[in-house]
């Protein structure tokens, strides 16, 4: 059971993790013994001995942390997960003229649609109020067969908005033969790329298919490039942004992490499941001459070792501003 846990995961990830949960079981394990030592001493009639002042605070303290785990639990599981924050970026490029409209695209990530709906059908409506040019959605749609319906509604109203474009992510994979797309309206990016003309501005959107060698499918949708514009490439591993400076992408849109999932304050995600761990966590990031965003997702990982809650990290609906980085004259 402790293998499949950690099976695969980078080792910081590993260390983290195991101390966090380590971290938990003492306290619990504690609890426990302040309970039952207090329900032994009422079953028995044993009057309370003389404790020190350290050891009272030492109760008082374990026994807050417990209380507080709980109640983290519970926000985690019941609240968050159905908390959807909008959030707002912009990504300058030389590729737009001065006093060009901007280029208004909404992301979202990770839907891991289940059979009972989450934020599938009030997600459209959060979509329309932005005002998107284009919709992108950077993989990982549904978390068994079950939550396909759920997905195929979502996307077909999405792709009503406004033009929407998809990728693979890892758990497309894991049912391969399921209909994802079929009849939504949505564009599957599967490592090629596609121009739309917005406000007069060409705008290439490309897409790498999820896989262990994302550079092979990135030479692919790349190449297929044609003509002048701002580029923005849809890919589910965040890790890509160290194979593209010099390739001229704009935009790089990127997911899989969900923020960590469950996060600490201020310390953020414990558990990244990238090569380049927290490097590249959550939000707007530039690297070298491309921007890149990591979208929080929408969704709860449906893994049997992962925990079904969220916590710091609420699901999330981004509105990116690709806008000239240069003022009218």
């Amino acid at each position: 059971m402790i293998a499949n846990v950690f099976q695969g995961m980078p080792t910081r990830d590993v260390m983290v993790l195991f101390s966090f949960l380590a971290a938990i079981g003492v306290v619990y394990a504690a609890t426990g013994v302040i309970v039952i030592r207090y329900l032994w001493r009422l079953a028995i009639g044993s009057k309370k001995r003389p404790t020190s002042a350290w050891l009272k605070w030492g109760r008082r303290v374990i026994l807050t942390l417990a209380v507080v785990g709980v109640l983290c639990g519970l926000y985690g599981w019941l609240v968050e997960p159905y908390w959807l924050e909008t959030t707002h970026a912009q990504a300058p490029t030389a590729k737009l003229p001065p006093g060009a409209k901007p280029i208004r695209i909404v992301h979202i990530s990770d839907l891991h649609c289940d059979p009972k709906v989450r934020l599938e059908d009030e997600l459209p409506q959060a979509v329309a109020e932005l005002r998107p040019d284009i919709i992108c959605f950077t993989g990982d749609a549904v978390n068994s067969p079950a939550g396909l319906a759920n997905f195929r509604r979502c996307m077909t109203a999405l792709a009503k908005i406004a033009p929407t474009y998809a990728v693979w992510g890892n758990w497309e994979h894991f049912f391969p033969t399921l209909d994802y797309y079929g009849g939504t309206g949505v564009h599957l990016l599967d490592d090629t790329s596609i121009q739309q003309t917005i406000d007069g501005q060409p705008v290439t959107i490309a897409g790498i298919r999820h896989r262990r060698d994302l550079r092979s499918g990135m030479q692919r949708a790349l190449a297929s490039i044609e003509g002048e514009g701002p580029v923005v490439l849809l890919c589910h591993m965040p890790s890509i942004i160290l194979e593209l400076p010099g390739r001229g992408v704009d935009l790089c849109l990127s997911g899989h992490i969900h923020g960590g999932q469950v996060a600490l304050p201020i310390y953020g995600a414990m558990v990244t499941l990238t090569p380049t761990g927290k490097r590249f966590e959550r939000g707007l990031y530039k690297h070298e001459d491309t921007h890149l965003y990591v979208s929080r997702g929408l969704g709860i990982e449906g893994g049997g070792n992962a925990p079904r809650l969220r916590f710091c990290a609420r699901p999330e609906v981004t509105l990116i501003e690709l806008v000239p980085d240069r003022p009218a004259p």
